[in-house]
């Protein structure tokens, strides 16, 4: 495999943490080394600290709890140079082994103990480092091997940075997005994975119910971590009304596909918003009178109705009669294809702008 080819493994890598035992596999081979290790100081990436792959037995196991936690050397790993290889002997000299009891009956047994490293990445508060093990009796790790290290890290280090500020931009986006009070982040699956304080509020006493709109159903209520299924995958972003137990219109959805790589950082795909109803939703009444065939006056009603307002309450600010009201709701129903006034709000929040 070239090279130009494992980068982009590594990239979905990144962009898939599934996807990364193949990517160690195509390095074992690459760098002829048995054992690859991946190591990672945070989960930023989605990978575990330490992640091997190779022909692994309980030595190694044993090297990777005991070998660091007696090596003097250990602190200087982040200082090392970005796509600098160091050899084990960088670490511990065959003298110092000679001289060293606890290194002697951890290494001489350890069948391999031979290793070169390579830092990928650092960042003030973590590092991403790769390591190829050989077995003792082949040796120490060759200048061939090195400097395939050295190549790895190379095109390895420009996607790990450009991973980085993607991370940042979609946090970012979240974060812009969650400034309503109820607010909620979703993976792929439409599982809930954070909630804002209030919307964690909002599940556990059950105050929201269902919405139907198109292909999207929420469901919230008791304690259900299962709101969304199933998502258009191809929807940037969709707003729905969101019904009480009541059946009344109590809040304005709106749900938002996270772009970029932010779900393989954090488990986040969507951002779930939750706003009440009364007074938020922008209609425009001439886009109603448009869409549906409305007269002006049932074009106003409906936008009212989407606003979450009841016939006697739409009739006191137009003043005249709830039976007015309802005479005019018959006549939105039978043009908009309605039957109710909730399926006219969950129709006509299509048309709103949050």
């Amino acid at each position: 495999m070239d090279l130009s080819t494992l980068q982009n493994r590594f990239t979905e890598a990144l962009f898939d943490p599934a996807a990364l035992e193949g990517v160690l596999g195509d390095l074992c081979r690459q760098l002829n080394a048995p054992v690859i290790q991946l190591l990672s100081t945070s989960r930023e990436f989605g990978f575990e600290a330490s992640t091997f792959f190779g022909d692994l037995d309980h030595h190694l196991a044993r090297f990777e709890v005991d070998y660091w936690s007696i090596n003097p050397r250990v602190g200087a790993i982040p200082t090392m140079s970005l796509g600098q290889v160091l050899r084990d002997k960088d670490f511990i000299t065959p003298e110092a082994i000679q001289r060293n009891t606890a290194y002697q009956e951890l290494l001489i047994p350890c069948g391999t103990a031979h290793f070169g490293g390579v830092l990928l990445d650092k960042s003030p508060n973590s590092i991403i480092g790769l390591a190829a093990f050989n077995s003792r009796s082949r040796g120490p790790v060759d200048d061939e091997q090195v400097r395939h290290l050295e190549s790895v890290a190379q095109l390895f280090a420009p996607v790990i940075g450009l991973a980085r500020k993607l991370r940042v931009r979609d946090e970012q986006l979240v974060l812009n997005a969650t400034t309503s009070g109820l607010a909620a982040v979703l993976d792929q699956h439409g599982r809930i994975r954070d909630t804002t304080a209030e919307f964690a509020n909002l599940l556990a006493v059950g105050e929201a119910r269902t919405s139907l709109n198109g292909r999207l159903l929420l469901r919230i209520g008791g304690r259900t971590h299962q709101p969304v299924a199933p998502i258009d995958p191809a929807m940037e972003a969709t707003t729905f009304p969101v019904f009480d137990s009541n059946g009344e219109f109590a809040y304005l959805g709106r749900l938002m596909r996270v772009p970029g790589i932010g779900i393989h950082f954090w488990g986040a795909s969507y951002v779930l918003t939750l706003t009440p109803s009364r007074g938020i939703m922008r209609i425009e009444a001439d886009l109603l009178r448009i869409a549906y065939g409305l007269t002006n006056t049932e074009a106003e009603v409906a936008r009212l109705i989407a606003n979450g307002n009841s016939a006697p309450d739409i009739a006191r600010q137009r003043g005249t009669t709830a039976d007015t009201v309802r005479s005019m709701l018959k006549s939105i129903f039978e043009k908009t294809g309605c039957r109710r006034q909730s399926e006219l709000a969950a129709c006509l929040t299509r048309l709103a702008s949050p």
